[in-house]
């Protein structure tokens, strides 16, 4: 019985820090950089628009200039970043603890 609680944790352990790693990695290779790039592209196009209907004389609605984006997280999403936040922090709070304790035997 012992064994497959072991084998159990190991399972859902190595799942986690998977899941972790995997969110971490496609955070630090730039997705998010890109969709802010991409929001200022999209600015800068609805400034050029703006610009052109003042030299026009056109009518001026801020919704033609402003565009929404859409949210394409959803319930998975959403817990994995959750997850990944916890695991995170439980990573980060250990290896403090550690050196703690590696620095209060130097002392």
């Amino acid at each position: 019985m012992k064994k497959k609680v072991t084998n159990l944790f190991k399972f859902i352990l190595i799942t986690l820090l998977f899941f972790y790693i995997t969110i971490y990695l496609s955070d630090m290779n730039g997705s998010y950089a890109y969709s802010n790039y991409q929001k200022s592209v999209l600015t800068e196009d609805g400034i050029q628009k703006f610009e052109e209907d003042v030299r026009n004389g056109n009518a001026i609605d801020v919704n033609n200039y402003v565009t929404k984006d859409k949210d394409y997280s959803n319930n998975i999403s959403r817990r994995s970043l959750e997850l990944s936040n916890m695991v995170g922090s439980f990573i980060r709070t250990g290896i403090v603890d550690f050196f703690d304790k590696v620095t209060s035997h130097i002392d």
